[in-house]
């Protein structure tokens, strides 16, 4: 709690300054739209700045054309800041120049700020189909039933079928801690069956034992990890 309050403070100092500044100097007398525009327009691009960590804060990847949106909040403020002390200072009459200018400025923010959110929003949708429960299991098992298929008789496919028998065993639920190895999985038995198709009976055998192996320490992480069932 105190190191909230003393993070406000520090972030409010800025705001404190330039306001007691402003009204000082009497930026405040004769002001015209322009001028009130201006001043708005700054503390909005501040305020994004200082939110932007907050906005991106689920986001795996908060980068926008390879920049983070924290950069680009920093680069909006200074921008902002400087165009808006512009206006301030000259105090122009006409406010439709002032306004289109910040609307324009505010505009290419927040749509860096939208695709960094739409990029989150999709990154956790991939993220929940990839641990729905069966997707590992059923994909994992269509193809070392194909494998099984291609397999030689005998001890090479035995060794497919103790795989599978392994799959079988595991459970069907998924959690973000063994995707990793999921994939490694798949892409294992999928060398499998390149073997199998070649006959290869060692190599069936030995990468059958290395799926099995990698399925029976996928269940051993789960088994250490809360996976939720719905």
């Amino acid at each position: 709690m105190k190191k909230r309050v003393l993070i406000i403070i520090l972030l409010s100092l800025f705001l404190v300054l330039f306001n007691v500044m402003f009204f000082l100097l009497g930026g405040h007398e004769g002001a015209n739209a322009s001028r009130w525009i201006s001043y708005g327009a700054i503390h909005l691009s501040y305020l994004l700045m200082v939110f932007a960590p907050t906005i991106t804060r689920a986001a795996k990847n908060d980068k926008v054309f390879g920049f983070p949106l924290a950069t680009v909040s920093i680069a909006y403020f200074v921008l902002e800041f400087i165009v808006g002390l512009i206006f301030i200072l000259f105090n122009p009459e006409g406010w439709k120049a002032a306004f289109l200018i910040q609307l324009v400025l505010f505009v290419a923010y927040a749509t860096c700020a939208l695709i960094v959110l739409i990029m989150g929003a999709k990154a956790e949708e991939d993220e929940k189909e990839k641990v729905a429960p069966g997707v590992f299991v059923n994909k994992a098992g269509e193809l070392l039933a194909d494998a099984i298929k291609r397999a030689p008789e005998g001890e090479a496919r035995d060794a497919v079928n103790a795989a599978a028998y392994a799959l079988s065993m595991t459970s069907p639920y998924s959690c973000e801690e063994v995707l990793g190895i999921e994939g490694q999985i798949v892409n294992r038995i999928k060398d499998l069956r390149v073997a199998a198709e070649k006959k290869d009976k060692d190599g069936v055998i030995a990468i059958a034992g290395d799926v099995r192996g990698m399925i029976e320490q996928r269940s051993a992480m789960l088994a250490q990890t809360p996976v939720v069932q719905q």
